[in-house]
């Protein structure tokens, strides 16, 4: 299938193959024995929870973290992750926050980088956390 920009608007062909696509690849995706039901926590480094609470809803999404898990041995979940930096940076997030030890809290890295998600937002001033999981999905989909 083609690639277009997450904003733009598919016809009901394209929503139906590509719903297609997922509905056939999630049940060969196998989550690693490594991992925990609920991953760790994060600690909150200077008005952060704008970031922590995306993170730990990204985290907890089945499909994305599968994907995030991956280790190259399973099927290649449709459309891909993508390459970009902020990408990679979410997938270490994921995998290390699903196979770190409970009782255990982590900073989360992508704190230290928001201005790659826009440069709006501003490193320790209180932001909004559906403005953060737009824009970082927007950017780390056409990254």
């Amino acid at each position: 299938s083609r690639a277009r920009h997450p904003a733009a608007m598919a016809t009901p062909k394209e929503d139906a193959a590509e719903e297609d696509a997922f509905q056939s690849w999630l049940p060969e995706a196998k989550w690693p024995s490594s991992t925990q039901a609920v991953g760790c926590g994060l600690h909150n480094l200077g008005n952060t929870c704008f970031i922590n609470s995306v993170l730990q809803c990204l985290t907890h999404t089945p499909p994305l973290a599968l994907a995030c898990l991956d280790d190259g041995r399973g099927p290649e979940p449709p459309g891909g992750l993508g390459g970009g930096p902020l990408m990679r940076r979410l997938q270490e997030h994921v995998r290390e926050a699903l196979t770190t030890g409970h009782g255990r809290a982590l900073a989360p890295a992508i704190a230290a980088h928001v201005r790659e998600v826009s440069t709006c937002f501003v490193p320790g001033q209180q932001e909004d956390s559906h403005e953060f999981l737009r824009l970082l999905v927007d950017r780390a989909a056409t990254a």
